[in-house]
């Protein structure tokens, strides 16, 4: 479900400008329609085998996405190389600023 009808703020606000998903599932409920990516029909058992967590991956209909991030270490390294470079660049300019300013 991507939208209920309402605004995501706090204060809630309802209106045809939001997105609302409900009339097109309510349209597909009595047929037991399903829309690959939207709707799927899981066993109560299931549900109840899971301790009720009914996140998509939990119920097995998405495969959690994993992502491998570097190492603290070569973060931190990658860092300070470019830190060192902006030193640099910094200094560059400070020495043009000081020849201009000679002129």
């Amino acid at each position: 479900m991507e939208g209920d009808g309402s605004s995501l703020k706090k204060a809630r606000k309802f209106g045809t400008q939001y997105r609302n998903d409900f009339p097109e599932f309510l349209r597909m409920w009595p047929n037991r329609e399903t829309d690959e990516g939207h709707t799927w029909l899981v066993p109560a058992k299931k549900i109840i085998d899971n301790g009720y967590n009914m996140t998509l991956s939990a119920l097995e209909l998405i495969k959690p996405e994993i992502v491998e991030y570097p190492e603290p270490e070569e973060i931190l390294a990658s860092v300070a190389t470019k830190e060192e470079r902006i030193l640099e660049l910094i200094q560059e300019m400070r020495e043009l600023l000081e020849g201009r300013q000679r002129q």
